[in-house]
């Protein structure tokens, strides 16, 4: 994360030097899954971030017990924290300059109905507001394949602005 939070602050520093509004983006951040469905969350940092926590999901899809369901927190609360560090060093180096932090986030991966359970992970609570400035939700696949009513009611907020709630 180190690494990314480096490159941040370099396109940061491009767009004040410019004069330019800062727009920061964690573009679709989210655990793959491999195509037998068992979620690509076992390296080695992973594991040893996670410790008692990782444990085998063989595959995402159907039904998960307590401690799968927990893994999958887990993993949410690593995304959700790598994300806010990353915005996080993004605003820094902004200072007083405009800046708007975003968060694209792709539904048919994330919300994907074969795997209801992988939204622990993949859509973490600590994404809640006010974590991130402006959220962008991506569903042009449901939209194209005729879901697009799948995007409706689970995306949006009492006033019909897509938004996550605390």
């Amino acid at each position: 994360m180190g690494y990314l939070q480096l490159v941040a602050r370099a396109f940061v520093a491009v767009a004040g030097a410019a004069g330019l509004p800062v727009k920061f983006q964690a573009g679709e951040p989210w655990w793959w899954v491999a195509p037998g469905g068992r979620i690509c969350a076992y390296d080695a940092a992973t594991t040893a971030a996670l410790g008692a926590a990782s444990v085998a999901i063989p595959d995402v899809r159907g039904g998960l017990d307590a401690g799968q369901c927990a893994m999958l927190d887990a993993l949410g609360a690593l995304l959700a924290g790598s994300t806010a560090a990353l915005a996080a060093a993004a605003r820094d180096e902004a200072g007083a300059a405009d800046f708007t932090s975003h968060l694209l986030v792709f539904l048919p991966t994330v919300l994907d109905p074969a795997a209801p359970e992988l939204r622990r992970a993949n859509v973490p609570v600590g994404w809640a507001a006010p974590g991130f400035d402006v959220l962008q939700l991506e569903d042009y696949d449901w939209v194209t394949g005729g879901r697009g009513a799948e995007t409706g009611p689970g995306a949006r907020g009492d006033d019909g602005a897509a938004g996550l709630s605390g």
